[in-house]
């Protein structure tokens, strides 16, 4: 995994929700800042991998929606998106 390339070798990005066991944080402690200075999840991730533990990805069915809530902006977007899936159903 590379965060953000400047020249990707391949057109797959990552699309994630991501689950970690607490460890994550030992990983994160460890690394140093990235890419404009931010410390890098994927970094993190490379770092378990590196300590010999199991990450998995799982491909998700292509009808799957993940909203980001990373900005409250986008939450709101999301929180609109629910209402209109799960409340706005025509009873049946």
């Amino acid at each position: 995994m590379v965060e953000k390339p400047e020249k990707p070798k391949t057109n797959w990005a990552i699309m994630a929700m991501f689950v970690f066991h607490p460890i994550i944080f030992k990983a994160l402690e460890t690394i140093g800042s990235g890419k404009n200075g931010e410390i890098q999840l994927t970094d993190a991730i490379q770092k378990l991998i590196d300590w010999d533990l199991k990450v998995y990805a799982v491909k998700l069915d292509k009808n799957y929606a993940h909203l980001d809530i990373g900005s409250p902006e986008r939450y709101w977007e999301a929180l609109e998106l629910s209402y209109q899936q799960f409340c706005m159903r025509p009873k049946t």
